[in-house]
C-alpha cells in the first residue's frame, strides 16, 4: 500500500506542476482506513485469518470518493476480530495498545485508527460506529470523532455486509486530530449519492 501511496503522490505532484490546480480538497492528504473498507488489490480481513490473501477486486465507495478528492490512502488499521469489541486485538494482526501507554487500550473497534492518529501517523482516518467504535477510541486517545447520520454516507463494499441485523444503525465515521478536519472532511462533502457504486 505504501508503494501505491508514493506513486499516487508523485502523480498528484506531476499533475499539480502541469496544471497548477489541486486534484480536490484532499489533494495529497495521507489518510488511513479501518481494515473493514475494500481497497482494490488489498485484503479486507476484519482480523480473520481466513480472510487473509484474498485481495478486494473493487474499491469501497468511500475509497472512490476520497481518491476523487485527491486523498492518498496510506494504510489500513487494526480492529478486533468481528469488530464488535471495545479493545483492538485479533489473531491475525495481534494487539494494538494505547499510543501513550502500552499497558492500556486505545479502545475499539476503530482502535487502530485512534492509535495511528494520536501518534500522528495519519492526518485523517475513517472507521465505522454502531455502539461507540469510533467514539471510544477518540475519547481514550485524545482525538476527535464525527458520527454522521446513519446511512448518510454509503457503506457499499464495506465488510461485513452480512450483518444485516445491525447494519441499519451502522455509520461511517471520521476520526481526526482536530474538530474542523473531522467536520470538513465528512464523507458527505463529496456527494456520495453521485458515486457509481452507490447505485
Amino acid at each position: 500500500m505504501f508503494i501505491d501511496a508514493i506513486d499516487q503522490a508523485v502523480s498528484l505532484d506531476d499533475n499539480f506542476a502541469k496544471t497548477g490546480t489541486p486534484a480536490g480538497i484532499l489533494h495529497g492528504i495521507p489518510i488511513s482506513l479501518k481494515d473493514q473498507f475494500n481497497v482494490k488489490g488489498y485484503d479486507t480481513t476484519l482480523g480473520y485469518i481466513a480472510r487473509a490473501f484474498r485481495p478486494a477486486t473493487t474499491d469501497s465507495v468511500l475509497v472512490e470518493m476520497l481518491q476523487s478528492l485527491g486523498a492518498i490512502i496510506i494504510a489500513k488499521t487494526n480492529l478486533p476480530q468481528s469488530i464488535m469489541w471495545c479493545e483492538t486485538e485479533n489473531p491475525l494482526w495481534g494487539l494494538t495498545t494505547h499510543p501513550s501507554n502500552d499497558k492500556l487500550t486505545p479502545g475499539g473497534s476503530s482502535g487502530g485508527e485512534g492509535a495511528l492518529l494520536a501518534l500522528q501517523g495519519s492526518i485523517l482516518g475513517f472507521g465505522t460506529d454502531i455502539g461507540g467504535s469510533v467514539r471510544i477510541p477518540s475519547g481514550l486517545c485524545g482525538i476527535y470523532g464525527l458520527k454522521p447520520s446513519v446511512r448518510a454516507p454509503p457503506l457499499t463494499a464495506v465488510k461485513p455486509q452480512q450483518l444485516t441485523a445491525i447494519s441499519p444503525v451502522d455509520s461511517l465515521t471520521t476520526v481526526s486530530r482536530s474538530p474542523p478536519t473531522a467536520k470538513s472532511t465528512s464523507p458527505l462533502s463529496s456527494g456520495p449519492w453521485r458515486a457509481p457504486s452507490a447505485v
